[in-house]
């Protein structure tokens, strides 16, 4: 066991059919189209030590990522080869189709390390090796037949926020390490396009992944009140952009990746996050290289693909008006904060 779950490579490869979502499924079916790749075989037996990986169980994830990444992109349509790592940093994959050429390069989004630690704690503590952590409630209720013992505790994936610090919360703290992801864009060529794909398959336990993709959208409304998107956000947002969560607002304290200027000026031509059962493509719409329309068609067709939900530029400023009724439905939401809170 690995901070309180099984080994990420576990479930595919051993858990029962209840236990697979689409990501365990595609990961499969990801295996079997490498492998009948003439390179595949070679490439799969490589990145096998880091499936293995029990020191460091990230690493696995991480793989997997690749794995569902390579698959998916293939049986998209993509002409598509894996780029040998060297000193220099490289893409993971560059990809062709009859107009362009695409460097992908794939990042799995792993928990808050302190989120890691408190779910081992609390395991630990459910077996009577340790002390059960502040803030974790714990009952017990006592039968005739037996009894059912209950550990409670808040899952904050992002990060926990910090109280001291100006505009920190739930959905700030997970906007702002959205957005970091590769932040430095050092694999990413200066000289095409390029897809940072985002797999969330193992992000948070079981459950979360599930929910994420009410968090591609602006807002949502629930019974508490509104919730900002965090991965709608972190790629659109701007510095100053409220941030709803049910009854409280805070501010976003920078902009998000595709908002950013000078220096640090995205050179991504689109983000794909990989959910378990959704799959939504971010243009970016200030990219240097935006994606051809024989990419953005051959994405669409990825595994699972989610249109309802991506950010398309189907057409010359498609991505823009979207923006704008994006931006005009939070400015609404904001000025009328007071009056639409949920009491």
């Amino acid at each position: 066991m690995f901070f309180g779950h099984r080994h990420p490579t576990w479930v595919p490869l051993l858990g029962e059919v209840h236990a697979l979502h689409a990501g365990h499924h595609r990961l499969d079916e990801s295996v079997r189209l490498i492998n009948n790749r003439v390179d595949g075989a070679g490439w799969l037996a490589a990145i096998t030590a880091k499936l293995l990986d029990v020191e460091d169980v990230n690493n696995a994830s991480a793989a997997m990522a690749e794995i569902r990444a390579f698959g998916g992109l293939i049986e998209a349509g993509f002409d598509i080869n894996p780029v040998v790592e060297t000193e220099t940093p490289t893409p993971d994959f560059i990809a062709t189709t009859e107009d362009q050429k695409v460097a992908f390069e794939v990042a799995a989004k792993h928990q808050d390390r302190e989120q890691d630690e408190l779910q081992g704690q609390i395991h630990d503590a459910m077996h009577g090796n340790g002390l059960i952590p502040e803030g974790v409630e714990h009952n017990v209720y006592r039968g005739r037949r037996g009894s059912i013992e209950m550990f409670v505790s808040e899952h904050q994936p992002g990060g926990k926020p910090n109280p001291e610090k100006p505009n920190d919360s739930v959905q700030t703290n997970l906007i702002s390490r959205v957005c970091a992801i590769k932040g430095r864009e050092r694999q990413i060529p200066d000289d095409k396009a390029a897809v940072l794909v985002v797999d969330f398959n193992d992000f948070g336990g079981p459950l979360t992944p599930h929910t994420l993709v009410d968090q591609t959208v602006p807002a949502t409304s629930g019974r508490d009140g509104f919730t900002s998107g965090a991965l709608w956000y972190a790629f659109y947002g701007w510095k100053g952009a409220p941030v709803f969560e049910g009854d409280e607002r805070v501010r976003m304290e920078h902009d998000g990746r595709f908002r950013l200027a000078g220096e640090q000026k995205s050179k991504l031509s689109a983000a794909l996050i990989v959910l378990p059962e959704h799959v939504v493509c971010f243009e970016n719409p200030e990219a240097a290289f935006p994606l051809a329309e024989s990419t953005r068609l051959r994405l669409a067709r990825f595994p699972w693909f989610d249109l309802k939900h991506s950010m398309l530029g189907w057409r010359r400023g498609d991505v823009e008006k979207q923006l704008e009724l994006h931006v005009g439905l939070i400015g609404r939401l904001d000025a009328r904060f007071d009056a639409l809170r949920w009491v």
